[in-house]
């Protein structure tokens, strides 16, 4: 009957011995568990950091791009409206050299016809005198033929 008490007190010992060591065991994977939880707490808060660094960032370059597109797009409709008036400008200065260009043509013109007429003139007077020495020809040639009779 000892033999089995001390068997059993060893026994009740050695279950102790295990029972505590379990305990150990399940209080450092306790801690490890707890260890890994506050790292992986760190890595988020680190990268819920970084995310809204990374927003903030994201929306500063967002409000200068679109503040920079408002300027362009102020300078196109700035440009498109010079080109505008550049184009009237030069409708404006095409009409005035047009119409340089109708008054010189015109004055050429007039110019022309009035060597034309002058031409012309001078080809009736020229005609008129080659009929008048083509007359005192024939009234020569008659006369010689008069003359060349007589004698």
């Amino acid at each position: 009957q000892e033999k089995a008490r001390q068997k059993a007190e060893e026994a009740r010992q050695k279950a102790e011995e295990l029972r505590l060591k379990a305990e150990e065991r399940a209080r450092e994977a306790q801690e490890k568990q707890e260890e890994r939880r506050r790292q992986i707490d760190a890595r988020l808060e680190s990268m819920m950091a970084s995310v809204t660094a990374n927003m903030h960032r994201a929306n500063m370059d967002n409000a200068a791009k679109l503040n920079e597109l408002k300027t362009l797009e102020e300078q196109i409709k700035s440009s498109e409206l010079m080109s505008q008036q550049r184009m009237d400008l030069e409708l404006r200065l095409q009409g005035e050299q047009e119409a340089m260009l109708k008054r010189q043509i015109d004055r050429e013109l007039e110019a022309v016809q009035v060597a034309l007429r002058r031409a012309e003139r001078e080809v009736e007077e020229f005609q008129a005198a080659a009929e008048e020495a083509r007359r005192a020809a024939e009234e020569a040639r008659r006369a010689a033929e008069e003359a060349r009779r007589a004698a």
